[in-house]
């Protein structure tokens, strides 16, 4: 009887046995995902079996933000196209989606609209004529955008200023060479003696002709307008001058209501 007994039991051990070895044979490992939400939402860590794909995690946008992607260090992880082989964490990559633009100009009105604008936003902008100026094109820094007077881009991302060049069309002719600077100093001022060639093409553009006292190459001490017309000869008193350092006369005339530099002359104070 005890026999018949343990031979049942013998058979129903070395069952279970082969089932446990059968299981453990048949394991596949798991790993551990995380995700840092730089910022975002917090997300659970998931369990992954080796070889299996990771569904992108849903995540609420962070505002003025826009979810670029999710990264393994440098290098960005594609969900449908990785696997995952060891335990990672995955760290979000957030970009503004809102970039500011900057349009401003000497020469000419501009018409566009500067601020915030999205990305990839089709922006276009545009400058007004101006009979005084020709214009050389948008430019960004000293780089060269676009030589059309209306230009079309999509916003990129980064904050631009772009900058609307041009050139006077108009030259009153006096030059250095033919524009003379006389002075005289007293303690306490400095007379200036401008003599100008006549100069006919002057009547229908230029009004008006000022000259400038710097201290050094940067600082105006003093500056003086008077009525241009048919002068060829003009007094100009400067007062209080700062004895002791060099300082810069210079001449411009404005034509066609642009500053033209037409001499400059250094003191050389000693």
């Amino acid at each position: 009887m005890t026999k018949l007994i343990r031979k049942p039991i013998l058979i129903l051990l070395s069952i279970m046995l082969l089932f446990i070895v059968a299981s453990c044979g048949n394991s596949t490992p798991q790993y551990t995902v995380k995700f840092d939400s730089n910022g975002g939402e917090t997300i659970e860590p998931i369990k992954v079996s080796k070889g299996d794909k990771i569904p992108e995690p849903q995540i609420t946008l962070i505002e003025g933000l826009e979810l670029e992607g999710w990264y393994l260090n440098d290098e960005k992880w594609s969900f449908i196209g990785y696997t995952v082989t060891e335990d990672i964490t995955l760290k979000a990559k957030w970009i503004s989606d809102r970039y500011i633009l900057n349009l401003n100009s000497d020469y000419f009105e501009i018409i566009g609209t500067t601020g915030y604008h999205d990305l990839a936003e089709d922006i276009t902008i545009k400058i007004k004529e101006n009979s005084n100026f020709n214009f050389l094109g948008w430019y960004d820094g000293d780089i060269l955008i676009s030589n059309k007077k209306e230009y079309t881009f999509k916003m990129p991302n980064k904050n631009i200023t772009y900058k609307a060049l041009g050139e006077a069309k108009y030259s009153s002719g006096i030059t250095p060479s033919n524009t003379h600077i006389e002075y005289q100093t007293k303690e306490s001022s400095l007379d200036v003696i401008l003599t100008f060639p006549q100069n006919e093409n002057l009547s229908s553009g230029a009004a008006k002709c000022y000259v400038a006292l710097y201290e050094g190459d940067s600082k105006v001490v003093k500056s003086v307008t008077f009525d241009y017309d048919t002068y060829t000869k003009a007094s100009v008193s400067f007062n209080s001058l700062i004895s002791g350092k060099d300082h810069i006369i210079v001449v411009f005339i404005n034509y066609h209501n642009y500053d033209e530099e037409i001499s400059r002359l250094t003191i050389q104070y000693k």
